[in-house]
């Protein structure tokens, strides 16, 4: 089986040179330098990861622990969630409820001042913002389509006592919120928060998440949506897999727990998708730590925004980064997102009545 690096080179050439020995480690380094004098990063396409699934049934990830078949989608990528039950018990640690609404909250509540107007959480996760919401007097439906999640979130709701306050609870897929499975679905106002949407790597089915969230949006009413500063976390990244320093990187507004820290462990730049670790940082030894992890996109600058003005009309959509407008003008965003890195960027997008 031929193993590419980033440079598209078989790893068994290096092999063969005595260069390298053949792994199938995600994201280890090998000392073949590329054209900056710096190693590759070996990179396992999904149709090595099939392949290699037929012959033995687990590949080992990058901590060294073995991920089983049951851990792939069909086309060869590791799960968004994989180990969701761990992922959830790990979550509420990892952001920090109260925290984040002292910063989200007024966000929110600024941009959406008729109550009397419903708002679909439409990827809800622990319900942290529609349990907020709903007890400052919203018409809140709240969303999730991940069984454990769904499970702490009403559990949230009912221990918070909010849950009679809450317009409704469902569990559809928001990758499929079209008029196929929704007929006629216009909700008002519309969330994607917590950064989503970045659970799709295919930018084609980006753009469809985009519509389907522009279909559920009522006319005159607005999607609030956002995602993470991810050339930054790239950036970051690429100095970790280095061994340069590396800089703080916030996750702040929405991620302000202590106890549970989550860190980029692998990335693919085929694919652009990137694994995520999350563990318990108060744990001694590591290896005694639980850990859940995700696979997200780590989108390109504006990348997600071409699609949400190509679908609600440019001027239809506003920029922020971590809850604060930015300039309107694209060099002078580009600008400010390079000096300031912020950790999340929001986009309001409002649909033509």
């Amino acid at each position: 089986m031929a193993i590419k690096t980033q440079k598209g080179r078989d790893l068994e050439e290096f092999t063969a040179r005595g260069r390298g020995t053949p792994s199938l480690r995600v994201g280890e380094l090998i000392p073949e330098p590329d054209s900056l004098g710096e190693p590759s990063t070996i990179v396992l396409l999904r149709k090595d990861v099939r392949n290699q699934l037929r012959q033995t049934q687990s590949i080992v990830l990058p901590d060294g622990t073995e991920a089983s078949a049951s851990q792939f989608t069909e086309d060869g990528n590791l799960k968004n969630t994989e180990n969701s039950a761990t992922l959830a018990e790990l979550w509420e640690d990892f952001v920090g409820p109260e925290a984040r609404l002292e910063i989200v909250l007024p966000f929110l509540t600024e941009l959406f001042p008729d109550k009397a107007v419903s708002i679909f959480e439409s990827a809800a996760g622990l319900g942290i913002e529609a349990a907020a919401l709903a007890s400052a007097g919203y018409k809140v439906t709240a969303n999730e389509c991940d069984s454990e999640f769904l499970a702490l979130m009403n559990a949230r709701f009912t221990r918070l006592e909010v849950m009679g306050l809450i317009e409704s609870v469902e569990a559809t897929n928001w990758r499929d919120l079209d008029n196929t499975s929704r007929p006629g679905a216009n909700f008002g106002h519309v969330m994607c928060m917590g950064n989503s949407i970045a659970y799709e790597h295919r930018d084609q089915a980006i753009r469809k998440i985009v519509e389907n969230l522009h279909y559920v949006t009522a006319p005159g009413q607005k999607l609030a949506i956002d995602e993470r500063n991810w050339p930054m976390i790239l950036e970051n990244y690429v100095k970790k897999m280095k061994g340069l320093p590396m800089p703080h990187q916030s996750g702040a507004p929405m991620y302000n727990g202590t106890n549970v820290v989550g860190d980029p462990v692998a990335y693919d730049p085929k694919t652009k998708l990137m694994t995520f670790e999350y563990r318990r940082a108060d744990i001694e030894c590591e290896m005694k730590s639980k850990v859940g992890r995700l696979v997200m996109c780590a989108f390109e600058r504006d990348q997600l925004l071409v699609h949400l003005r190509e679908v609600f009309g440019r001027e239809n959509v506003q920029c922020f980064s971590d809850f604060t407008s930015l300039p309107e003008k694209e060099s002078d965003r580009h600008q400010y997102l390079g000096d300031v890195k912020p950790g999340f960027l929001q986009y309001v997008c409002t649909k033509p009545a």
